[in-house]
């Protein structure tokens, strides 16, 4: 997998991209999970055979409800991404050891970067860093990252296990929704988008218009961040049912 991480300096993977690659990992966790707790998450680990990924490497897996773990860095996992409670080795093996590893490689794939700032090179600094750092959120670092991959990703990565995720349905359920909510017009000016979905074919350009666009953009930008996800047209056939006062005076009918 490492060879589809972007270095820093490189262009981002566009949502819909990482929707899908999040998807087909999330995907392949459920049915790991289903059985197996793997507690050895990385990049390294997740091959690409024929546009599709393959989670692998199964030597420190163990069954959902097993309490034995080791102490040993082979025995436990791989530091950078290991969960909080993973340092804990008296904690049972559970399915959010998982997905804070997974977020993490969510993180890299949407941002180019590992989430922390390294200090130091020991298990103790490793283990701080897991424990108490904080992470950028994802959009700070992506700014064309959408509000709900990147409220995913934070909710995977949270440092207690209680508020991450509580499987891998809910994860697939949101990101199924974020598949439906994208369009084919994302690439187009938005204004211009609105425009067009709203005005009559025949209608005249005129001033109201122009901004009747802007106060919807703006209403429709906030709307954006409230919901984390929205659809284009799925807001214009909820206000198109609405008394037509919000439309400009001059393509009322």
């Amino acid at each position: 997998m490492n060879s589809i991480l972007k270095d820093e300096m490189d262009d981002y993977y566009d949502n819909d991209t990482l929707t899908t690659y999040f998807l087909q990992l999330a995907n392949g966790m459920k049915s790991v999970n289903n059985i197996l707790v793997h507690r050895d998450i990385k990049p390294d680990n997740i091959l690409i055979c024929n546009g599709t990924f393959k989670i692998t490497d199964f030597g420190l897996a163990k069954i959902a409800s097993e309490r034995t773990r080791t102490m040993t860095f082979k025995g436990s996992g791989t530091p950078p991404y290991m969960s909080p409670e993973a340092w804990d080795y008296s904690k049972k093996n559970t399915i959010q050891m998982d997905i804070y590893s997974m977020g993490i490689i969510f993180y890299q794939l949407a941002t180019n970067t590992y989430p922390y700032q390294i200090e130091g090179n020991t298990l103790e600094d490793l283990k701080n860093m897991h424990l108490y750092s904080t992470a950028t959120s994802p959009e700070r670092v992506n700014r064309s990252l959408s509000p709900s991959l990147a409220s995913l990703i934070n909710k995977m990565m949270e440092k207690s296990a209680k508020k991450r995720f509580n499987n891998w349905d809910e994860i697939v359920e949101l990101l199924n929704n974020q598949n439906s909510c994208t369009t084919s017009h994302t690439s187009f000016d938005m204004i211009q988008y609105i425009n067009r979905i709203i005005l009559p074919k025949n209608a005249a350009v005129t001033a109201p218009r122009k901004n009747f666009s802007e106060i919807f953009f703006k209403k429709f930008v906030t709307l954006r961040i409230v919901t984390a996800s929205i659809c284009y047209e799925s807001a214009y056939n909820k206000h198109k049912n609405q008394q037509k006062g919000w439309l400009p005076l001059s393509i009322k009918n």
